[in-house]
């Protein structure tokens, strides 16, 4: 339970559950909708930022953990042998699309960059503030054991990240990424739910894309400080 349907049902016991996770989901897109104005207002502030830029980016392979179903966050496990063919068919993708990285930037956990450096042979820039959303104790938990999406603030309870401030550290991350001034195409290796709050955060009227599969790539336009997905690749498909 996030704390706007705690506090709701506190202050009216009789109000039923279903009301009240409305409510937090309709709270949460609230907050998507203000994060994208905040940033759009901000961004058009600066005059140089308008240039195009090609930007994918994509989650890392299967993991242990993905296979066996369990909580990741920010503890790790490593690539299964799956997880290593799924980022040689996207390493395969980007070649035979003649794609070529001007930089690569990718969360340090070590199933992000161990996917960014089967696809690329660039120096990896690894950022915090790409890794996939802290749990606290819950990590290495089962999935069934889950609130249903989105889950406002259920871990922070257990020392874990709020999902708005999520929100809020991984679109303020990619669009520092997509401020620099590199010339080409730019890779960022991420992690699942990182990339489905930044999908839903970009997204006209805010749907909730899901997670994505393991190296699905998001083919992203930045151009005159607005993101625009141009499609999503699932490379072994």
């Amino acid at each position: 339970m996030g704390i706007i349907s705690y506090l709701l049902s506190m202050a009216f016991p009789n109000i039923s559950k279903h009301l009240t996770d409305d409510i937090e989901a309709a709270c949460t897109i609230l907050h998507i909708f203000t994060l994208s104005v905040r940033y759009a207002v901000n961004n058009k502030t600066n005059p140089e930022r308008t240039s195009m830029k090609q930007i994918y980016l994509m989650r890392h392979g299967e993991t242990l953990f993905n296979k066996m179903d369990i909580n990741q966050g920010q503890c790790d496990s490593p690539l299964t042998e799956a997880g290593i063919a799924q980022a040689i068919a996207a390493r395969n993708w980007f070649e035979s699309h003649g794609i070529q990285f001007q930089a690569v930037y990718c969360s340090p956990l070590l199933r992000a960059c161990d996917t960014a450096e089967i696809i690329t042979e660039l120096p990896l820039r690894r950022d915090k503030g790409l890794k996939e959303i802290f749990l606290g104790f819950r990590e290495a938990s089962s999935n069934a054991e889950n609130p249903s999406f989105p889950y406002g603030n259920f871990f922070v309870p257990y020392g874990g990240e709020d999902l708005n401030a999520f929100y809020y550290r991984i679109t303020s991350t990619i669009t520092r990424i997509a401020n620099v001034k590199e010339e080409g195409p730019v890779l960022i290796v991420s992690h699942g739910t990182a990339m489905r709050c930044f999908l839903q955060t970009i997204d006209p009227v805010h749907r909730d894309p899901g997670v994505p599969g393991n190296c699905a790539i998001a083919d992203l336009q930045y151009e005159n400080v607005r993101f625009h997905l141009q499609q999503i690749i699932e490379p072994t498909r």
